[in-house]
């Protein structure tokens, strides 16, 4: 009767071992993980959100996007979700955005995520850190500066900047020359974001920036001001160190620095009075942004300072 009982409970436990492993495999089939790897590893990494570090000048959802405009603050772009079409709310949110002046830029999920996290709602806002200086402002405090002045007037124009490390460069370059106003195509180029008032080392409290639709209309209007508009471009016709400058130490001046990979275009290059160039001596053709911003107006900064 023993030998009958240990019988019994051997085959019962080989009978209950194989329904558990029949039991395991149909629960992990495809069928219920949908070919995903259910370790505790996985299932961690599956839960956990992105990190982004929280910034001031970046909004997500749509009552803080709409609480800026609403107080007047100076919104420069909206990553907006391709999928939102058919929501009206958030319609009417972008057509006020647009009334600004915000450039819209439609992308996925994921990338919103990346720029601020997750419950964004459909739509991040970058928020300028600094007002932006109006064009026709610029020209008229130009034109009524005293002639002593207009001898030291020096504006510098970014063409296709997308670098904001450059652009904060680029901002400290300027102070460091008393350069009254950077100006800045309102597409294609990087706005006054944390990045750019970092790297600007403080910069971007003393020199005025002002944004701009069409950089070559600029360029006509600062030329019918009496401004002389020169180009720093590889192809120059001329080098940096030649008479060029000099025959224009007393009068205002505009220099135009290009994107470092395609340099100026030719649009903005044809409305330009004429080109300089930096000699190039080693493998590379071509140098930062700021730097060429750095030698091209210290040059104009001497040949007024110790030229008669």
């Amino acid at each position: 009767m023993y030998k009958q009982d240990n019988e019994r409970r051997r085959n019962f436990n080989k009978q209950d071992k194989v329904a558990r492993q029949k039991k395991s495999k149909f629960f992990h089939s495809s069928k219920y993980t949908n070919n995903r790897d259910l370790s505790p590893q996985a299932e961690h990494l599956e839960q956990a959100q992105p990190e982004v570090e929280e910034r001031p000048d970046r909004l997500k959802g749509r009552n803080a996007v709409n609480e800026a405009l609403n107080a007047g603050r100076p919104i420069e772009k909206i990553w907006l979700n391709r999928n939102s079409n058919f929501d009206i709310g958030l319609q009417r949110l972008i057509a006020k955005a647009k009334d600004t002046g915000a450039v819209i830029v439609e992308t996925d999920t994921k990338a919103l995520e990346r720029l601020a996290g997750r419950n964004h709602q459909g739509i991040v806002a970058q928020v300028a850190v600094k007002d932006y200086l109006d064009f026709n402002e610029l020209l008229a405090r130009a034109n009524d500066m005293p002639d002593t002045e207009k001898a030291e007037e020096l504006v510098i124009i970014l063409d296709q900047i997308n670098d904001p490390h450059n652009l904060g460069a680029v901002l400290r370059v300027a102070d460091c020359v008393k350069a009254s106003c950077v100006i800045v195509p309102k597409h294609r180029a990087c706005t006054l974001d944390m990045t750019v008032a970092k790297t600007s080392a403080g910069a971007i409290e003393h020199v005025d920036c002002c944004k701009v639709v069409n950089l070559s209309q600029a360029i006509l209007k600062l030329k019918e001001n009496g401004y002389w508009v020169v180009a720093c471009d590889m192809e120059g016709e001329n080098l940096y160190t030649s008479q060029t400058l000099t025959k224009l130490k007393n009068d205002k001046i505009a220099i135009v620095i290009g994107n470092e990979g395609h340099g100026i275009s030719q649009a903005v290059k044809a409305n330009c009075d004429f080109c300089v160039s930096i000699p190039m001596y080693g493998h590379v053709n071509s140098l930062n942004a700021s730097v060429a911003t750095a030698i091209v107006s210290y040059e104009i900064k001497r040949r007024r300072q110790f030229q008669a």
